[in-house]
C-alpha cells in the first residue's frame, strides 16, 4: 500500500508539530510547508490554527487564492480548531472579519449568560455527538470525548453540521461540505487520544 502524504499549511498560526506527529502515528508522510508545488502534490491539506481569527486571516491572506485552487482541484481539506473557524464567512472576534467563505456561517463568542456560569474559554474534554454514524470522518465513533480549547464557535445551517457538543449552548463541533471533502473540527484530534487518532486516520482514508 502506497503511503499518503499530508501537507500542513504553515501560515504561522498553529501547534503544527503535534498535528504532524499525530498523522505520522496513523501512517502518513507529513510535511509542514508553504511551498505551493509541494502542497499541490499532497493527498490532503490541513489548515491548523491557534489564536485570533483576525490574525490568522491576515497571515493567510496571500494564500487565499491558492486555497481556492486546491478546492477546485478537489483536494481534501481538514481545518482544526481556528482552522475550522476560518473556513466560514465571518467572525465577530475583534470586530467583524471576513473568513475564507468556503462554508456558509459565522463565528460568535460564547455568551457567559447562556453558558450557565461555565467558564470561557471552553477548555478540556467534552462529549461530541456524531449526527450520522456513517459519516466517513467519524467512522467507528458515535459518541466520544475530545479535547477543546476555544472561546468562539461556528454557527451554520444544519446541512453542514456533522457533530454537536453542549457547552451551555449546543454548537457544531464538526462541520463539512461533504461533496467537496472539506471538513472542520473545533476540537484538537491530535490531543484527543485514540479516538482523535482515529479521526486523523479516517481523514487520511478520505484522501
Amino acid at each position: 500500500m502506497v503511503q499518503k502524504r499530508i501537507s500542513i499549511l504553515d501560515y504561522g498560526c498553529g501547534n503544527l508539530r503535534s498535528i504532524k506527529k499525530g498523522f505520522e502515528r496513523v501512517g502518513a508522510i507529513v510535511d509542514i510547508s508553504t511551498d505551493k508545488k509541494l502542497l499541490k502534490s499532497a493527498d490532503g491539506i490541513i489548515l491548523p490554527g491557534v489564536g485570533a481569527f483576525k490574525t490568522a486571516i491576515a497571515k493567510i491572506k496571500e494564500d487565499i487564492p491558492f486555497i481556492y485552487e486546491l478546492i477546485d482541484d478537489k483536494k481534501p481539506i481538514l481545518g482544526i480548531c481556528l482552522g475550522m473557524q476560518i473556513l466560514t464567512e465571518k467572525s465577530t472576534e475583534s470586530g467583524l472579519t471576513d473568513g475564507l467563505g468556503i462554508i456558509p456561517g459565522n463565528v460568535i463568542k460564547f455568551n457567559k449568560n447562556i453558558s450557565s456560569g461555565l467558564k470561557v474559554p471552553h477548555m478540556g474534554w467534552n462529549l461530541v455527538d456524531v449526527k450520522n454514524k456513517d459519516e466517513p470522518l467519524f467512522l467507528g465513533i458515535n459518541r466520544s470525548y475530545f479535547y477543546f480549547a476555544h472561546s468562539y464557535y461556528v454557527r451554520t445551517s444544519r446541512e453542514y453540521v456533522i457533530c454537536e457538543t453542549e457547552y451551555g449552548v449546543k454548537f457544531p463541533s464538526a462541520i463539512a461540505d461533504l461533496k467537496r471533502k472539506i471538513y472542520g473540527v473545533q476540537f484538537h484530534p491530535e490531543k484527543s487520544g485514540d479516538d482523535g487518532l482515529k479521526i486523523l486516520y479516517n481523514f487520511l482514508a478520505l484522501c
